[in-house]
């Protein structure tokens, strides 16, 4: 539909039968103001309904009313919705004594109105209500962005109005404002729609973590209990053990490990969300936590993989949560094993720069590597990456979510970078303790 022009209507004529009518004479000055002022009061009362009225019926509906209540300017109403192409009538007003034929939308020039874009004037049948001789059809404006009318403002027109220029101008601000009250409808539809989505996905999210949290603690029992005869078979408290089975125990204990931390994962998720996860701080040597980290995956990495340190001989001193702090760095070098199945060195490298102020510890691996376009989703909640070549590792998409939210928390950040086929590198950066802090010795790590 063309835009609406303001300031020169087009006036077809639709003549069924009924005498034009000749030009009137321009009014004088006062009668002239005192027109002025009640279509001004017309236009306010719209105003008002739309910021009263609700739906587009009841919009409709409250606007043909108000414009009645001047049968000079309004000697009749009807407001028509265009929904499919069709047609429909949603308001009326001061049609008492019209024959059923007044409603039916066939006997309008609707269309003629849509496709002109302006108000087209139709002499009707001889028993129009009120003072009407004849109506104007006027396009009531979509929103922009569905590029067509919203629907059609039929407004009967007494004698002295039909050849007023003025008078389908101000037609055309009443369907202006109508557009404008049933575009807010719309715009008030979609955000309670929107308003409902939200709500739906806060409950949602809040459905997983109550989930998260009531698996992990139902895990949790279970997991500690076979550790626990795990740590007393490996100390041979029911009877000395066989070499099998002192091959395998390390392996299923750092499997067990494996599931406590996922359990971890999804308790520190589940309090994250509900904003109580806290940081117990404490000194720690960046390299000692490193090593120790590593050193936990010896029995699942022997024959496969090996661990290249490069680590310097001073302490690289942080003040963190040690426990969160060895989850985090566990769970990437975890990462560079698994998505690394065809073996090769993981790189632990720690550094300290105190220009920065900065702790860096960095993990690489040789292994299936990362496309870049998948990069960002990797730090999301539950965003993992599937692809033909790792959707037999097993994963919840929550350990570098929660590496990074606890990064974070301490000060710092977390940082991936990688190429695939050739491996990757995550940088894990924190602030260093201070200097003053600084005083407890610490053996070098050769």
């Amino acid at each position: 539909m063309n835009p609406i022009s303001l300031l020169t209507p087009n006036l077809s004529a639709i003549d069924c039968g009924k005498p034009s009518v000749s030009i009137q004479s321009k009014p004088s000055p006062r009668r002239a103001g005192r027109l002025a002022s009640r279509r001004l009061r017309a236009l306010a009362g719209l105003l008002l309904a739309a910021s009263q009225a609700g739906e587009a019926g009841r919009v409709c509906g409250t606007a043909a009313e108000l414009l009645a209540l001047d049968p000079e300017l309004f000697p009749f109403v009807l407001i028509y919705l265009l929904e499919g192409g069709e047609a429909r009538l949603v308001a009326s007003a001061a049609i008492d004594g019209a024959g059923p034929e007044l409603l039916e939308a066939s006997n309008w020039p609707l269309a003629a109105a849509v496709e002109n874009g302006a108000p087209v004037l139709a002499h009707r049948m001889a028993a129009l209500p009120g003072s009407a001789v004849a109506a104007f059809a006027v396009p009531i404006a979509g929103r922009q962005e569905q590029q067509t009318a919203a629907g059609v403002l039929v407004a009967g027109v007494a004698e002295r109005f039909v050849t007023d220029r003025d008078h389908a101008t101000f037609l055309q601000l009443v369907a202006g404002q109508l557009a404008s009250s049933l575009a807010g409808v719309g715009w008030a539809a979609e955000s309670a729609e929107l308003r409902a989505q939200v709500a739906r996905s806060m409950e949602l999210e809040r459905h997983k973590a109550e989930f998260l949290r009531l698996a992990s603690h139902e895990l949790r029992g279970p997991l500690a209990v076979i550790r626990g005869y795990l740590d007393m078979v490996a100390d041979e408290t029911f009877g000395e053990l066989s070499p099998s089975v002192q091959q395998v125990l390390p392996i299923v204990i750092a499997k067990i490990d494996e599931m406590n931390r996922l359990v971890e994962q999804m308790l520190d998720t589940a309090r994250l969300d509900e904003n109580k996860l806290t940081l117990n701080r404490q000194r720690v040597d960046l390299r000692e936590l490193a090593r120790e980290c590593a050193n936990a995956f010896a029995p699942l990495a022997e024959g496969t993989h090996r661990f290249q340190f490069q680590l310097p001989a001073e302490p690289v001193l942080v003040e963190v949560d040690r426990n969160r702090l060895a989850g985090v760095i566990t769970n990437v070098i975890d990462n560079a094993i698994k998505y690394s199945p065809e073996g090769g060195a993981i790189t632990v490298a720690c550094t300290a720069d105190p220009a920065t102020g900065t702790a860096r510890l960095e993990v690489g691996d040789q292994g299936l590597g990362i496309s870049e376009t998948d990069l960002p989703r990797l730090f999301t909640r539950f965003g993992r990456i599937v692809t033909a070549e790792n959707s037999h590792i097993s994963g919840t998409g929550l350990g570098l979510y929660l590496a990074r939210q606890i990064s974070r928390m301490h000060g710092g950040d977390i940082a991936l970078e990688s190429t695939p086929g050739r491996g990757t590198c995550v940088d894990i950066r924190l602030p260093l303790a201070p200097v003053a802090a600084a005083v407890e010795e610490h053996a070098p790590i050769s």
